[in-house]
């Protein structure tokens, strides 16, 4: 059975460059923009620690001195913080293989450090018990930034506007994972992750977890203004996590 509460590790994946939104990341890594005045990954940090998590290890490379200076000043007591400097250029398969030792061989939580959601973690964590699968992954609707059309031929039969694709679901960022995928990592660590998450879907062991609450990804600046949006029609939607 998976340790659930502040026993279970949460990994987060904090070392990209955040190229799309180069403007910001010049001087700041994309887990410290602010978004309401708290940095992204912080908010990751509160989602998780809302629901007992608060062992946490950060995978970080680009500007990691920056993420550590804000921990070494902003560390609540109870929560635990390892930072891990894997080097700017490491892939996430290589960020991961860097934490292997600091798992001890449990299921850990794993998280990208640029999505927010009101998700419910507990919830997650008992698709993927039930499942026994490597990896159980968070599937969420897609925001589309462009209207689309609906073609019949060379007609026009309607326009789906921008928004929420009720339609489609993608990885979310939010995962829970058995130690045994560092067995695949040890094999297919030069593929990429990406590779990585092809390769447990091609065996049957992927899980999926479905959530149709909040979720949004920080890629590039529309997102950001997107958030923005959100935020002033409801200034608490980070802090309402689901039950």
């Amino acid at each position: 059975m998976t340790q659930t509460g502040d026993a279970m590790k949460v990994v987060i994946l904090a070392g990209g460059r955040g190229l799309r939104l180069s403007d910001v990341t010049g001087e700041t890594p994309k887990p410290m923009i602010l978004i309401n005045g708290i940095p992204l990954i912080q908010h990751i940090i509160n989602h998780y620690s809302h629901y007992g998590f608060n062992d946490f290890v950060i995978c970080t490379g680009y500007k990691s001195e920056v993420i550590e200076d804000y921990f070494l000043n902003n560390m609540p007591d109870e929560i635990s913080i390892k930072i891990v400097n894997s080097g700017e250029y490491s892939s996430i398969a290589d960020r991961l293989w860097s934490i292997r030792k600091e798992i001890n061989n449990e299921p850990f939580l794993l998280s990208y450090a640029d999505n927010l959601s009101n998700v419910n973690i507990n919830k997650i964590i008992n698709s993927f018990n039930k499942s026994d699968r490597i990896l159980t992954l968070v599937a969420v609707h897609p925001y589309i930034q462009y209207g689309v059309l609906n073609l019949k031929g060379n007609n026009l039969i309607s326009f789906k506007e921008k928004g929420i694709d009720k339609n489609s679901w993608v990885n979310g960022g939010f995962m829970v994972a058995d130690y045994r995928i560092f067995d695949v990592i040890n094999k297919y660590q030069s593929k990429g992750f990406g590779y990585i998450l092809e390769y447990l879907a091609s065996t049957s062991n992927i899980n999926v977890y479905k959530h149709d609450g909040f979720w949004k990804s920080i890629d590039n600046n529309k997102d950001l203004v997107y958030l923005e949006s959100l935020l002033e029609e409801n200034d608490k939607i980070l802090d309402e996590f689901e039950e």
